[in-house]
């Protein structure tokens, strides 16, 4: 029972190490590198020696999303950052709204004019003071009307959300080639 309590303690405190020197959560602060940065600790506890490794990725997300949009002559493109910021705020999947806009509205080039709703939002009737307002409306409105808690999916809200069946799976398609860019 002892040895299984050093382990279990052991194995808590190398993770709180690995998270406290990941230089995404101890600083927030950008990684300088570009593509990653390795950290090595090494630990000797109660005589046992440890090794970690913890390896920090750029968040491109933004990026890419830009990249992607200009690709589809999105006139939501600059607002990526934006789009990608009021995802991690409702805790969406970063890809999910600009994949609802591709369906809904061929990524922002097919609303009403001056309506900045890509989404179809209110059966395509709201009408907002711009992209980003339309964003953070709608991402509200997912998180706090189809699934208030857990892990939002196109599956899960596609049936409240759209009429057409097919819907969710459009969605999922579009999140997947975001996720190809």
């Amino acid at each position: 029972m002892t040895k299984l309590r050093i382990r279990i303690s052991v194995l808590v405190l190398i993770t709180v190490t690995i998270l406290a020197t990941s230089p995404t959560i101890s600083k927030g602060e950008t990684i300088p590198t570009p593509q990653s940065e390795e950290k090595f600790i090494n630990k000797k506890i109660q005589g046992y020696n440890f090794a970690a490794t913890v390896t920090a990725k750029k968040d491109d997300r933004a990026q890419l999303l830009k990249k992607f949009l200009k690709k589809n002559r999105s006139p939501m493109a600059n607002d990526a950052t934006k789009l990608v910021k009021i995802a991690d705020k409702y805790n969406l999947d970063w890809k999910l709204l600009p994949a609802i806009a591709g369906v809904e509205s061929q990524y922002g080039n097919m609303v009403p004019s001056g309506s900045y709703n890509p989404y179809g939002w209110n059966n395509g009737k709201a009408y907002f003071q711009n992209w980003s307002d339309a964003s953070e409306t709608v991402a509200l409105g997912i998180r706090t009307r189809y699934v208030s808690t857990g892990i939002v999916t196109p599956y899960k809200i596609g049936p409240s959300y759209a009429a057409n069946p097919a819907w969710a799976s459009h969605v999922a398609n579009y999140m997947h080639q975001i996720d190809q860019i």
